[in-house]
């Protein structure tokens, strides 16, 4: 695998996926940093800093592997270098309502392989376990249960230069697995273009394809999400 320039790799430390609260690609640099603010379907801010070769800590306020907490920090370790990573994020409950009670667990890896010089792909998986989740159990607002879901996805990059990085993803989500009924398979494709505007600041693009949408009347649909990203490297 030959190596990218400084600028595109940093492109490629982005999340780009909307699979996890991790990327794909090889940790952080020791003794350097990225802050990550974004909106839409990239929405909330993301600090990752990488504390030793190989290792790298993060912390973020995004929902990961759709347990509700209110905040989340962990750590991901390269096992092997530039190819396989293992993570662990542990889910901080800010409050006693549906969408931050949960005390979040989720182990994740991560497998990336270079192509070409331009061309690199990653794959990953995650399991989010929340504990105290609420029941679905009307007037007992107190009633709680362990949640478990399961994430996948896969990712394409086209370096197109050193400024520009195209990229294609599908992640797909088994939500609620532990339930006795068949839970449903959530797909989710999207499109998007990572711009190194500068040699520390990074713009960050996605357009996805929401297969599980609604309209007005209630119908199902095919809607568009989309979300805008900015990352500064220190």
């Amino acid at each position: 695998m030959k190596k990218l320039s400084v600028v595109a790799v940093a492109v490629c430390m982005l999340t780009s996926s909307s699979f996890a609260a991790w990327d794909y690609f090889t940790v952080i640099e020791a003794e350097k940093g990225q802050a990550t603010l974004g909106t839409g379907t990239l929405g909330g801010f993301k600090i990752r800093y990488g504390i030793m070769e190989n290792l790298e800590l993060f912390a973020t306020n995004n929902e990961v592997a759709g347990i509700n907490s209110g905040y989340f920090i962990g750590g991901r370790y390269q096992i092997v270098p530039e190819m396989f990573a293992f993570g662990l994020d542990l889910g901080i409950p800010v409050d006693n309502s549906a969408f931050g009670r949960d005390i979040g667990l989720i182990p994740s890896v991560a497998f990336t392989m270079g192509i070409n010089e331009m061309i690199s792909f990653g794959i990953g998986a995650e399991l989010g376990i929340g504990i105290d989740h609420p029941a679905p159990e009307p007037g007992d607002a107190l009633a709680t249960r362990m949640l478990m879901n399961l994430g996948f996805g896969l990712e394409l990059d086209f370096q197109l230069n050193d400024v520009l990085t195209a990229w294609v993803g599908c992640d797909f989500f088994l939500e609620d697995f532990t339930e006795d009924n068949s839970p449903d398979m959530t797909i989710d494709p999207s499109i998007g273009l990572t711009i190194a505007v500068h040699d520390n600041l990074i713009l960050g693009t996605k357009l996805g394809i929401d297969l599980n949408a609604t309209n007005r009347e209630g119908d199902d649909t095919i809607g568009l999400r989309g979300g805008v990203e900015f990352t500064i490297s220190f």
